[in-house]
């Protein structure tokens, strides 16, 4: 009991600390109608936009019409979170997506689940099957398709390949239609589509008892690594930590023609799972999940589950692993590498067993961290995915049921997107070049830059290129004002006597 008092003081105390360098709230949406609709995924769009995937239940606010009791719902934002246009797709029975990115076509391509057999959902294969669904840039469907056998599969993860088609991951219950293997119980199950669609392979992966891949990505050299979680412990599956219905996060390294590489079951006695892996720099990779454990993999534990962060090398070894939590419960379901070379997570934290917040981490490239941000209402916020944008900043998906604490709620559960500020520690990769200072950095109401050589003129630009202030000067000093200026990075470009040299700024108000 020592010990972990100490742990969780330790974490306290930094995160306590680092919270005073966490980015700000730039703006939040809450998206929906009077009744429910949960987030899953959002990416950042080739026009500095968003995109939203999610399901919902309503057929009022914000919704124009109702297909059945659930459908998929995409939603399309601008930079600053205005919605530009809204796509409510599915049949006459329950649809959900769990995934969706860009396309090289400036589309979109989704993937979930769906029981229906109508509308926008083709040739059902018998009760739950994946759905893999086309869109062009304004949100129509271009093609559909439902993949699966006579019981129940559910399709979590997908991403556009290297030549032009599309790999899934999910799992399914089947041994008939699409499926040609079941290893026993639920399994991964890994489909190889053309661009259009059509289905070249697939392969089932798992052991005697319960399987879920819940994330997949290709990797530098054609193949793919898939993470999720396992109750098995035979069949393809060894290693497993668990025991006595317990769960183990599993990882799979396919080749390009989906021949399993090598495996890794990850964990301690209790319970473990995976629910996002993305590519890291240098060549391996970094999973997010959850711990219920103290041993094994797993370093410590602080409540009923904690945040677990894992980072691999190419061939699936743990470099290191990182606890996160506090006394209750708390789960991370998306992470990605930052351009410092560091990683930010999301998820909720369960403060009380009332309620949940949304809870961003960074780390530093050692998994140490650097800092950390809860963010919602007064009730239930899950977050479930997040990216780094192009300003240095970050945008966040998920559901909120804090309708009578964040303005512009609009039933029982909305979609909640929130766009956090440039990330305050990117600062410290800004380089001082030599004969020039600007300081504060970061700024707040005024900037002072100071060169040994004679200015001649200084022009400020967003992350975008946008000009945002521009002066001639004559002299060595020169004050700025930022007070109009929104928060964020820009770069200063200084114009001396003898050259031209650029300094990163990062305002925060």
């Amino acid at each position: 009991m020592k010990k972990l008092f100490t742990l969780l003081f330790l974490l306290t105390a930094m995160a306590s600390f680092g919270q005073l360098t966490a980015p700000s709230v730039q703006w939040y949406k809450c998206l929906g109608g009077s009744m429910d609709e949960y987030a899953s995924c959002i990416r950042q769009t080739k026009d500095g936009g968003y995109i939203v995937a999610g399901t919902t239940t309503s057929s009022d606010g914000m919704l124009i019409g109702d297909l059945s009791g659930s459908n998929a719902w995409v939603v399309k934002m601008s930079s600053g979170g205005g919605v530009q246009w809204k796509s409510e797709i599915g049949g006459s029975k329950g649809d959900n997506l769990y995934s969706i990115e860009q396309t090289a076509d400036g589309g979109y391509i989704a993937a979930g689940s769906s029981y229906s057999d109508d509308w926008d959902v083709p040739n059902n294969k018998g009760g739950l099957d994946w759905w893999i669904v086309k869109l062009n840039n304004a949100g129509a469907v271009v093609w559909s398709k439902s993949l699966g056998g006579s019981k129940d599969d559910e399709a979590r993860s997908i991403c556009q390949t290297s030549d032009g088609g599309y790999i899934v991951a999910g799992y399914t219950d089947s041994d008939s239609g699409d499926i040609s293997v079941n290893k026993g119980s639920r399994d991964f199950w890994i489909v190889k589509l053309d661009g259009n669609g059509t289905l070249q392979w697939q392969k089932s992966y798992g052991g005697g008892s319960f399987d879920y891949a819940n994330a997949i990505r290709q990797t530098t050299d054609g193949g793919y690594i898939v993470a999720g979680t396992t109750y098995s412990s035979d069949g393809d599956v060894s290693g497993n930590h668990s025991y006595g219905g317990y769960t183990d996060c599993w990882i799979i390294k396919l080749n390009s023609a989906g021949n399993l590489e090598w495996q890794k079951a990850l964990g301690g006695p209790m319970n473990e799972g995976a629910n996002s892996i993305e590519l890291t720099s240098d060549g391996g990779y970094i999973m997010a999940g959850y711990s219920s454990s103290s041993s094994g993999d797993v370093s410590a534990r602080f409540g009923e589950r904690d945040y677990w962060v894992v980072k691999l090398s190419a061939s699936g070894a743990i470099q290191w692993q990182k606890v996160l939590g506090y006394a209750e419960n708390e789960i991370a379901y998306d992470a990605q590498q930052t351009t410092d070379s560091g990683y930010i997570i999301v998820g909720f934290k369960r403060s009380t067993y009332i309620n949940s917040n949304y809870w961003i981490v960074k780390l530093n490239n050692s998994g140490n961290l650097v800092w950390e941000k809860t963010w919602g209402g007064s009730a239930d916020d899950d977050a479930t995915s997040i990216r780094q944008t192009t300003d240095q900043g970050f945008i966040i998906a998920g559901s909120s049921l804090s309708y009578s604490t964040l303005s512009g709620h609009h039933g029982w559960s909305d979609y909640l997107v929130v766009k956090l500020g440039p990330d305050p520690t990117a600062v410290s990769n800004i380089t001082t070049n030599e004969g020039f200072s600007l300081s504060p950095n970061p700024a707040t109401t005024e900037i002072l830059l100071q060169s040994t050589e004679p200015m001649r003129s200084v022009l400020l630009t967003d992350v975008s290129g946008k000009e945002v202030y521009r002066a001639t000067v004559s002299g060595n000093n020169l004050s700025i004002s930022t007070t109009s200026l929104p928060n964020g990075l820009y770069l200063v470009r200084i114009q001396t006597t003898n050259g031209m040299t650029t300094q990163k700024l990062l305002v925060q108000h």
